[in-house]
């Protein structure tokens, strides 16, 4: 019996964990606790833990809690706390079975969005009491808004995420005393205002401080991605996706989502302000007419990450199995899922959607797939979530390398909880236990790889097919040779 078959018999007859095998499991988990009360035995921390486990985090209260904080600096150090504190909570609860996947996303989900907001808030009118609020050429105030993307905009975000954002504003214009903020010494524009409190908010989450970090920042999928401004206003957005948009960024911003709240702005200005980015994003996304270029460049885009993700796995020795990026994984899910919703939501509203496994039910029940595919996909991207989560529970790390033997799969495996829809298909995920050598082992290697892969787009190009195009034969996946090293360009190869 080979190391993974050993994983998954114990995530199917494993019995749940007691807390004290929780903190046995996670190093990170025993650190928190040794932190939280410096001084305290094993015994009276596991005490604690077992306190911290029993506490609910309702929205309300996390957003009760921050919002009590009117200091920046103290608001970082609080926000850290209730992290770490979340956190402790989360990988207790769930791997001892209290709570699933669902309430592990919609939890972590709720505290980016409430910590995000809350330093947008206090920043911002930090930021006026110097500068004064910034006003619109319409005459109101406009508000930064934040665009959380991938998991985020999908409130799907698992435990130790980076969470991806791009800052946007309304209208140019320029800063002005109010009477709330009258003292302003310096007047800017609504660009410069906005640059200075971005270069806030991002180390004030980002930046790890005393109890550690509130959320890794990722800014890259703005307009230009490193080279360009780390704030724009809608009008240069709408320049950029019409004129330089490359189809990976549909896919990107098919999961976009403002997820802050307003500070100067009347909550129905805000919303306008969001509607204005929902009516200018939307046609990028999902076009009216079936796109046939885009959709061939959508499926050599899934062969690039495809062959790079070897590629990286090859050279790190195959010690690991990629539970998101390698092949069956979570991202050749989401990828599926994604493209489906490209194809079909510029007709379709209801593809419009952001959930993963809210997309898929819907592509079931209009015929984009059968409900049996839709069934055991959602089944796999639940379990791989799982296993993503356990994964990081070790030690906190964004990682979704299972290692494939030791002491780090025996934790992994007692971390996670879900049972395994299928040995066969989760095996299918390890590459080549060994590399084969010699002249002709080098042949048949590729052949092998080439084979493989096209087994494994068989669920792949069964969806594209019925799609029902005419011409959709001609843009299914071609085996993928993994020795390939594809141009990396963009964000398409970011983990």
């Amino acid at each position: 019996m080979n190391s993974i078959d050993t994983f998954l018999l114990s995530e199917s007859f494993m019995p749940s964990l007691t807390l004290e095998d929780v903190v046995r499991f996670s190093p990170f988990v025993a650190r928190s606790l040794s932190a939280m009360h410096p001084g305290e035995d094993a015994r009276a921390c596991l005490a604690h833990f077992e306190r911290i486990v029993e506490e609910t985090f309702p929205r309300e209260a996390m957003e009760a809690e921050a919002a009590a904080v009117a200091d920046s600096q103290t608001l970082r150090m609080k926000l850290r706390e209730m992290r770490r504190r979340l956190i402790v909570n989360i990988i207790g609860r769930n791997a001892t079975g209290r709570i699933d996947y669902f309430e592990v996303v919609r939890l972590m989900s709720d505290f980016a969005e409430t910590a995000v907001t809350a330093t947008v808030k206090v920043n911002a009118r930090e930021l006026a009491e110097r500068c004064g609020v910034p006003y619109g050429m319409s005459g109101r105030p406009q508000d930064l808004m934040v665009v959380g993307m991938g998991k985020l905009g999908g409130r799907e975000l698992n435990v130790s995420s980076d969470i991806d954002l791009i800052f946007l504003f309304d209208e140019e214009g320029e800063t002005r005393a109010t009477p709330e903020f009258p003292n302003a010494r310096r007047t800017l524009t609504v660009q410069e205002f906005y640059e200075r409190l971005a270069r806030r908010v991002i180390p004030a989450l980002n930046d790890i401080e005393g109890p550690g970090f509130v959320f890794r920042v990722d800014m890259r999928l703005r307009p230009n991605g490193e080279s360009g401004p780390i704030v724009c206003s809608t009008d240069m957005l709408e320049g950029y996706l019409y004129t330089q948009g490359r189809d990976w960024e549909r896919f990107a911003w098919l999961k976009g989502r403002i997820i802050n709240e307003p500070v100067f702005s009347a909550p129905e200005d805000f919303e306008q302000q969001k509607r204005n980015v929902s009516s200018l994003v939307r046609p990028f996304v999902f076009r009216k007419y079936l796109d046939f270029n885009a959709i061939s460049s959508l499926t050599r885009l899934h062969e690039m990450i495809r062959a790079e993700t070897a590629r990286r796995e090859l050279a790190r020795g195959g010690t690991c199995i990629n539970v998101k990026l390698g092949r069956g994984g979570i991202r050749e899910i989401e990828f599926l899922t994604q493209t489906l919703q490209v194809i079909r939501g510029g007709r379709d509203p209801l593809l419009r959607g952001r959930e993963t496994l809210a997309m898929l039910e819907v592509l079931s029940g209009d015929g984009g797939i059968s409900a049996e595919m839709a069934a055991r996909l959602s089944e796999h991207y639940v379990f791989l979530r799982n296993v993503e989560h356990a994964i990081q529970y070790v030690n906190d790390e964004q990682t979704q390398r299972l290692p494939k033997e030791g002491e780090g799969l025996t934790a992994v495996a007692c971390a996670s909880m879900s049972p395994p829809p299928s040995t066969a298909s989760f095996r299918s995920m390890s590459p080549p236990q060994t590399r084969p050598t010699g002249p002709r082992a080098g042949r048949r290697a590729r052949r092998a790889r080439a084979r493989r892969s096209q087994e494994s787009s068989d669920l792949w190009a069964t969806a594209m097919t019925s799609t029902s195009l005419s011409r959709a034969s001609c843009v299914l996946p071609r085996p993928v040779r993994a020795e390939a090293s594809p141009t990396r360009r963009g964000s398409a190869f970011r983990a």
